[in-house]
């Protein structure tokens, strides 16, 4: 399990982060060939933040507050 969240969170490197005027992040992206994988994390260290499912489409999408402002 382990190895599948440091898989996780290395794919999590390549996504694209998303800069508006609104104070949220957002953070998307599509899994290729998952597997029985059907959750993706969102951990910052060794703490979790926050988890969610992946879409019938491999695809899934964090939308979380910002801490810090500015981008």
């Amino acid at each position: 399990m382990k190895k599948l969240q440091t898989l996780i969170v290395g794919m999590l490197l390549f996504v694209v982060f998303g800069c508006s005027n609104k104070d949220n992040i957002y953070i998307s992206g599509e899994i290729l060939n998952p597997g029985n994988v059907k959750v993706v994390a969102f951990y910052e260290g060794e703490r979790k933040l926050d988890s969610v499912f992946l879409s019938d489409q491999n695809k899934f999408k964090f939308e979380r507050p910002a801490t810090q402002l500015g981008c």
